[in-house]
């Protein structure tokens, strides 16, 4: 199954589901989910959401305040906007970028990581941000 699936504007919703499958929403609160083995999910706006399901999945984010998630082995949640968070199942990665202040044209990226979800240093189904360069757990 190769699905695709593309929703574009304000609080737009996008769905793929099937082996190799791609999502994409693009909008204020957007949310986009693929699910399937090396499935990708992509969302961009504000707010926005992002879930991939499957063994080496991609979920990423790079609005503002927005979400990234996965569960498979090898899935990697990537959270690249400012004050984004990711959340993982053991076995997956997360990649976060933690950004500076504004600067009249974008906030700037002080350090971007990754960290392989282990269930104890860094616990599965938990939201994650990066701060002052350490992966901290995320509050509401």
């Amino acid at each position: 199954d190769f699905s695709a699936s593309q929703a574009t504007g304000y609080r737009s919703a996008s769905q793929a589901t099937g082996d190799n499958s791609a999502a994409q929403a693009t909008g204020h609160q957007s949310a986009s989910q693929a699910t399937g083995d090396f499935s990708a999910s992509q969302a961009t706006g504000y707010r926005s959401a992002s879930q991939a399901t499957g063994n080496q999945a991609l979920a990423s984010v790079n609005g503002n305040f927005s979400s990234a998630s996965v569960s498979g082995v090898g899935a990697v949640a990537c959270a690249l906007g400012y004050n984004c968070k990711a959340r993982g199942t053991i076995g997956s990665w997360l990649v976060i970028a933690e950004r500076g202040e504004w600067n009249g044209e974008a906030y700037s990226i002080k350090t971007l990581k990754a960290v392989r979800v282990d269930g104890e240093k860094i616990k599965a189904d938990t939201d994650y941000i990066l701060v002052g360069g350490v992966f901290k757990e995320a509050t509401k």
